[in-house]
């Protein structure tokens, strides 16, 4: 983990939300998806904080809406101080340099008629940094950044294994020296071999260049190895938020004590059961009242079938939404 964080934000949202409708026609105002629910966080300079959850809570959609890859429905996105949330594509395109993202699967990421030189360079182009020799240099250099060789800038992605072409994601991602950087499931493509690798690269490039990372990942063991804090997704909303440690040794939310119990053990004498949650995710189209956990919930009592619960602060920082803590 990075060895500094300036506590000062350099992302914040307040009750950001993305709603989509579907199905809309000329008779039907066609149905509601609350994708990102009013969702309320900081990430500091130098830090890592995990977003975690089932598929379909939310995690993509949020790091889309960040970087108003999608435009929110509601809800401030603050960037280094300044509100991006109704800027144009215009405005945000000087913007755009100090927020980049790295993708889940660099198969498709990455154009493959494109060389890996064209592809890393593009983002300086772009921008207008350097002339086009300088951008050479500078490309070559961002491949040996990422553990790669200069010559290999004249090859095609297909020519690269998947962990190599992550790397050339991260270079491209780089290229620009932003100061955050999303990464949406970016190892999740990966063998567990090289995952490690990809991890342990981004800690490197984080402590080189004081590099903050927002981490989307279905996968609590992934973030437990790189993030800082870690944010609980359910449906859109966020359920608990607390710091890796923390979150790991005593989890409060019953949502996250749940993904905790399913991560496999070393230790064949734990003893610890996994917890099966009865029924499926509820579509973000139609969340239960109340709680939106309670229908999976082994705890829940009366006023969880009617009240949604306050996502509030219960000791040091740690903040949880549920009626029993």
């Amino acid at each position: 983990m990075p060895k500094d964080i300036i506590q000062s934000p350099i992302l914040k949202t307040a009750n950001l939300k993305k709603h989509f409708v579907e199905g809309k026609g000329i008779i039907t105002g066609g149905r509601t998806i609350y994708a990102v629910d009013g969702i309320s966080f900081e990430l500091a300079r130098g830090e890592t904080v995990g977003v975690v959850g089932e598929s379909g809570c939310g995690k993509s959609t949020l790091a889309k809406t960040i970087l108003k890859l999608t435009e929110p429905t509601a809800g401030r996105i603050i960037f280094k101080g300044e509100d991006i949330t109704n800027l144009s594509s215009r405005e945000m395109r000087p913007i755009r340099k100090d927020m980049q993202i790295i993708f889940q699967d660099p198969r498709s990421s990455l154009n493959p008629r494109m060389r890996v030189g064209d592809i890393i360079g593009e983002p300086l182009q772009v921008h207008k940094i350097g002339q086009k020799g300088e951008r050479e240099e500078m490309v070559a250099s961002l491949l040996k950044k990422v553990g790669l060789k200069p010559e290999q800038m004249m090859h095609y992605p297909h020519e690269f294994s998947g962990g190599e072409r992550q790397r050339v994601a991260i270079a491209r991602a780089i290229a620009l020296n932003p100061a955050m950087i999303i990464g949406d499931e970016p190892v999740s493509a990966l063998d567990v071999s090289i995952q490690a690798q990809i991890l342990n690269l981004l800690m490197d490039l984080q402590e080189e260049y004081g590099l903050s990372y927002l981490i989307i990942s279905h996968d609590l063991r992934v973030v437990k190895h790189i993030c800082n804090r870690i944010i609980v997704l359910y449906l859109g909303r966020i359920v608990e938020m607390a710091d890796t440690k923390t979150l790991y040794d005593s989890p409060s939310h019953p949502y996250t004590e749940a993904l905790l119990s399913a991560i496999p053990s070393t230790d064949p004498f734990s003893g610890s059961k996994k917890i099966i949650l009865k029924g499926d995710l509820p579509s973000p189209a139609n969340p239960p009242k109340g709680c939106h956990f309670h229908t999976r919930c082994p705890y829940k009592i009366d006023i969880c079938e009617e009240v949604y619960p306050e996502l509030k602060e219960i000791e040091g920082n740690r903040k949880v939404a549920c009626h029993l803590r």
